[in-house]
């Protein structure tokens, strides 16, 4: 799937200096169909380039926003589309460190990663595992309240799971199967943003993740600098039980 670029942007200069509610709508729908193309794209790519790419369509979009602000305010669109923007930026983000730290891990974990050429291997946790993902295919193009509700749940469960699943995280291929699944997260959040925001419940779902990268490259640091701490001092010990046994034997 080929992201529509900028298509947003244009929708909102195409907005007269007094658009109806109607033409309010229909750029933000716009907006809504360019996020999730930029998502699909971005859950496919293996590369770092589109991601540039898409990045410099996110600064196209603020500038959408931007320029379109006070017809946005005046129907309270503004922070949606915010908030809609940036979960995308963070989900290319995620990406970007799932391709990077894939790439830096397997070149250096020589036991796990015998083959060189597995680093450009495609590595994604399933989408089919995860219920919130599987919860947003389910609401359809019309969902009643009560299913957009329960997706939510589903939602927050899920990324209450994965903020544990970090804290709880010991080795390298658990921090990239996390960054995985959190790429998954904000995808599904993205594909079923309009009904989210239809009751008001996108905002909440963004809160409940925030930070959560920044989170796993902490929780990653610190295992690896115990781990690294651990090793020196098995190191310290070896050394100098061979001086010792060198002493003995002399």
């Amino acid at each position: 799937m080929k992201s529509q670029k900028n298509d947003f942007y244009q929708s909102v200069l195409e907005m007269n200096l007094n658009p109806t509610k109607r033409n309010v709508y229909t750029a933000v729908d716009v907006g809504l169909k360019e996020a999730q193309y930029m998502a699909e794209d971005c859950y496919w790519s293996d590369f770092l380039n589109p991601l540039e790419e898409m990045l410099g369509q996110c600064i196209t979009f603020r500038h959408g926003i931007i320029t379109g602000y006070e017809h946005f305010v005046k129907y309270n669109l503004n922070e949606d589309l915010s908030n809609l923007v940036l979960n995308t930026e963070l989900m290319l983000g995620l990406k970007h460190d799932s391709i990077t730290s894939s790439r830096l891990d397997d070149f250096f974990d020589r036991e796990s990663h015998p083959k060189m050429s597995s680093i450009f291997e495609p590595k994604r946790a399933k989408l089919e595992d995860s219920l919130f993902y599987q919860s947003v295919l389910g609401l359809g193009p019309n969902p009643d309240k009560n299913d957009v509700a329960k997706s939510y749940l589903i939602g927050i469960n899920e990324a209450q799971c994965l903020i544990n699943g970090i804290y709880s995280a010991e080795e390298d291929s658990e921090f990239r199967s996390l960054l995985k699944d959190l790429i998954n997260w904000r995808y599904a959040h993205i594909n079923g943003y309009q009904h989210f925001m239809k009751y008001g419940l996108n905002n909440n779902l963004g809160v409940v993740v925030s930070g959560t990268k920044a989170l796993l490259q902490n929780q990653k640091k610190k295992v690896r600098d115990r781990k690294f701490d651990e090793m020196m001092v098995k190191k310290w010990k070896q050394e100098e039980e061979d001086e010792e046994n060198e002493i003995a034997r002399k």
